[in-house]
């Protein structure tokens, strides 16, 4: 699963207070116009219908008045205007002799945090509409007019300040989903027999800037991303229960909880706690700001219900708006969980101001839209929200999310079928019968092929620099990075899977040349033996049958058990979402089990008797060889997905020991009752038709692997408890969701 800014993190702003005079229109567009200046590249078009947006404002603010006891909201309205959403409301609140109305005034910030439109309400102006009059004097003196100020700070602080601290102050955006790699294959001399398998592409999305820019009837959020992979899978039972950013930490446990970081420099820290470790591990704390990584602490977990560790940074605002924390699972590189917190430069009354150019709004609303020239929905009217994302983003968020990606799918074992195969025994050769006595000894020898193996090491160093002096650019703390690691460790176990297959490979067939070795031997000194007239005998019987093309029917059957494997690995995105390339490699070893059985002709005599008594069943085994097929092929676009297809190949095997040897070698008599020195090898000669390979030990798995899909998830956006989301469409230039009504 996708994770952009898994929790809400929400800033409170204390910037000047909204007057009624253009001038506050131009000093957010000024500032807005500064961010936009730092936007380094925009990567993703977010434009929001506003309808949407204001009834949520109005929703939650008017909720919580509603819990209460003091205030409720007679009329409330949030409207948004040029680079600015003012909130206008009518406040009731129950007195002793008489209800009392005041008029509030204020107005909503918003801003961005990890995947979250973060909306920040605050009330600046309050005026009495029907305060009794002050007369403090003598028995019969009416009540006093509550203090205006007083009662505007506990507005804020019971309503505005609640909603925030509540989080029911976010837009939750989840603007591109990867959504999952899918793999298969199909054995094709196995009836078809399939196995698929998909992998989550997951990753965390970290802001390294935004820009917002507000109109009356939409809100666009230009977005600066940085992409970071999910390159495994965490583990079921570990996860992260609690997290926050705090100002400290006391006996354990977060203290002053921020969901704001001001201009101030100072240590800040990020808690975390770790639920359902059974075992001794480590989570590493990446700290990102602006979306490059700044800082990192490995901090170990032992087993707990719940583990409670934080990692601490000294907050340089000068340095980056947008700070993010990534906590990754060292021992499996996987991440379980990122969570956003924005700096917001606090401005007091007594703080200097430039005084905005009253065309400020215009100047930044003009260079907003030449930023965003290259997105299509740049000047679209959005039913509720537009999303768009740069394809070049998008190729290289897939580029990196698949790369050190392995998918091992296995095939059912109990869903191979029997396999039947015929063949043809030909007439044998007179001038190959030689009826003389024969020496025997062993014709060659097992030594046994172990030197091709060989233990290949993935010997990347994954040092990296962890933090560097911003006045040189010189590294000063160098350190292990957990997700090289991680990657490091997972290709040395495929290298070591390839030499354990080799060496088992490389035994059984020493073992079984050996013992094919001793059964020819004991074959030849039964054969040596056989009378000389008896093989004269069966020769002229040979001779008889002169111009036969065939003289028996061949019938084979096989039945494999055991596992097999198909393990996708090293995908890479090439071009411009133009081609895929990944390794395949089938893996495994199968038991078979199957009977031979030789029916020969009429009018064979005694060597047709003989050729009767071939029938055996037998047992072997295939080892497939570790060996990788790295294909390439073109990348289909069909939104939602991208499709690659594949050309089949065949993987060629042996079987140990041959299904003919098997029943010849172990029962030695067999060939010598025809009297015609007959061996395995001259039998095998004569063999023809779909059996004569299997006979002979050569076993062949054709494999057609399924169509590679990526498959795109859906955006969504959220407003309170009201989730709804869109389907992708890919173009030649942008990823594109338009989310409207169900």
């Amino acid at each position: 699963m996708l994770l952009w800014g898994a929790t809400a993190c929400t800033m409170v702003q204390r910037l000047l207070p909204v007057s009624e005079s253009p001038a506050e229109e131009g000093q957010r567009a000024a500032l807005a116009l500064a961010d936009l200046e730092e936007l380094r590249e925009v990567d993703a078009l977010i434009r929001l219908d506003n309808d949407l947006l204001l009834a949520q404002i109005e929703s939650a603010l008017d909720a919580q008045a509603a819990q209460s006891p003091a205030f409720a909201f007679k009329r409330l309205r949030a409207r948004a205007a040029r680079q600015l959403i003012r909130l206008d409301a009518t406040l009731v609140m129950p007195g002793a002799e008489e209800t009392i109305e005041a008029e509030l005034q204020g107005d909503v910030l918003l801003s961005v945090s990890g995947g979250y439109l973060v909306w920040l309400p605050r009330f600046n102006s309050i005026e009495l509409a029907n305060a009794p009059v002050e007369d403090a004097s003598g028995p019969d003196a009416t009540a006093q007019a509550p203090d205006a100020s007083g009662l505007l700070e506990r507005v804020n602080k019971e309503i505005a300040d609640a909603v925030i601290v509540l989080g029911k102050n976010t837009v939750r955006i989840d603007a591109m989903p990867l959504g999952a790699l899918e793999v298969g294959a199909e054995l094709l001399d196995l009836q078809g027999v399939s196995a698929r398998g998909q992998h989550p592409l997951g990753g965390v999305f970290t802001v390294a800037g935004s820009v917002i820019k507000i109109e009356p009837s939409v809100t666009s959020i230009a977005l600066d991303l940085e992409f970071i992979p999910n390159i495994s899978t965490c583990p079921a039972d570990v996860f992260v229960s609690r997290s926050t950013f705090a100002s400290e930490i006391r006996n354990r446990e977060p203290i002053g909880i921020t969901r704001i970081l001001d201009d101030s420099d100072s240590e800040r820290h990020f808690f975390t706690e770790i639920s359902g470790a059974t075992r001794s591990t480590a989570v590493v704390h990446y700290w990102f700001a602006d979306g490059v990584p700044v800082w990192l602490e490995e901090l170990p977990v032992e087993p707990s219900y719940r583990w409670r560790t934080w990692s601490s940074k000294r907050i340089e605002p000068d340095v980056a708006r947008n700070w993010e924390v990534v906590v990754v699972e060292k021992q499996t590189g996987c991440i379980l969980h990122s969570q956003a917190i924005r700096v917001d430069h606090v401005v007091s009354p007594d703080g200097e101001v430039a005084t905005p150019n009253p065309g400020a709004y215009d100047t930044f609303s003009i260079a907003f839209d030449e930023r965003m020239a290259g997105f299509g929905i740049r000047d679209e009217k959005p039913e509720i929200a537009l999303i768009q994302v740069r394809r070049a983003f998008l190729n290289q968020a897939l580029h990196t999310s698949v790369k050190d990606i392995q998918v091992v799918v296995n095939f059912d074992a109990d869903a191979l079928p029997t396999q039947r195969m015929a063949g043809t025994l030909e007439a044998f050769d007179t001038n190959g019968i030689v009826c003389e006595e024969r020496s025997c000894s062993a014709s060659r020898s097992c030594p046994g092929d172990f030197a091709q193996c060989i233990r290949d090491r993935d010997a990347r160093d994954c040092t990296r620099c962890l933090f560097r002096n911003p006045l040189n650019n010189r590294c000063v703390t160098e350190g292990v990075d957990p997700i090289c690691e991680a990657a490091k460790t997972s290709q040395n176990a495929k290298f070591d899977a390839a030499y354990d297959a080799c060496l088992e490979q490389a035994a059984a067939e020493k073992t079984a040349c050996e013992r094919l070795l001793a059964q020819e031997l004991q074959s030849c000194e039964l054969e040596a033996a056989s009378e000389q007239t008896a093989c004269e005998a069966g020769k002229a019987a040979v001779e008889r049958l002169a111009g036969a093309s065939a003289i028996a029917d061949v019938d084979l059957k096989l039945h494999a058990g055991g596992g097999l494997s198909a393990i996708f690995s090293d995908f890479q995105v090439e071009g411009d979402l133009e081609r895929l390339r990944m390794n395949l490699v089938l893996s495994g070893a199968l038991d078979l089990e199957g009977s031979i059985r030789f029916a020969p002709y009429s009018s064979l005599g005694p060597l047709g008797a003989c050729i009767n008594a071939w029938q055996k069943s037998f047992t072997g085994r295939v080892v497939l060889p570790y060996e990788a097929h790295t294909m390439i092929a073109p990348i289909a676009l069909s939104s939602p997905e991208l499709r690659s297809s594949w050309s089949g190949y065949a993987v060629p095997a042996s079987i140990n020991p041959p299904p003919l040897e098997a029943m010849f070698v172990e029962n030695p008599s067999l060939l010598a009752d025809c009297h015609i020195g007959l061996t395995v090898d001259r039998v095998a000669r004569e063999i023809s038709g779909p059996a004569s390979a299997y006979l002979q030990g050569q076993y062949r798995l054709e494999v057609q692997p399924a169509a590679t899909r990526i498959r795109l998830g859906e955006a969504s956006v959220s407003f309170g408890d009201r989730t709804l989301t869109a389907d992708p469409v890919l173009s030649g230039s942008h990823l594109t969701y338009r989310v409207e009504e169900e």
